[in-house]
């Protein structure tokens, strides 16, 4: 009974671990083609590439590969054929996502970052 209880615990450990991040995903409500979309916690970066003026692009930033023991940032950097665009926001914890998902919102002077709680 004991091995049966350690072996679904470990199974529902390595189930939970596989898929640990933080879900994004991209709207661009401009009217120019984003060339490119960068979002990094400082230790692994999710990249989207030619986001469509009215295009939405889903992204997972895996916090499985690297783990440092940190509190930290996210940062979202955008290029576009003219310019680019750098904005910090959220929160992580001992290396440790605090929110599941992330909505960024592109517009035309700005980028709305909001946090979407289920």
């Amino acid at each position: 009974m004991k091995l049966r209880a350690s072996l679904l615990c470990s199974l529902s450990f390595l189930w939970v671990s596989c898929d640990y991040g933080v879900d994004f995903e991209v709207q661009n409500e401009t009217d120019k083609n984003i060339d490119s979309l960068i979002i990094t916690n400082g230790f692994d970066s999710l990249k989207l590439y030619d986001i469509d003026s009215g295009e939405k692009k889903l992204g997972f930033l895996d916090f499985n590969k690297k783990t440092p023991k940190q509190d930290g940032a996210y940062t979202v950097q955008l290029f576009t054929k003219d310019s680019s665009i750098k904005k910090p926001f959220g929160y992580y914890s001992n290396g440790l996502p605090l929110v599941d998902s992330y909505v960024i919102i592109l517009k035309k002077d700005s980028i709305y970052i909001k946090e979407d709680v289920e």
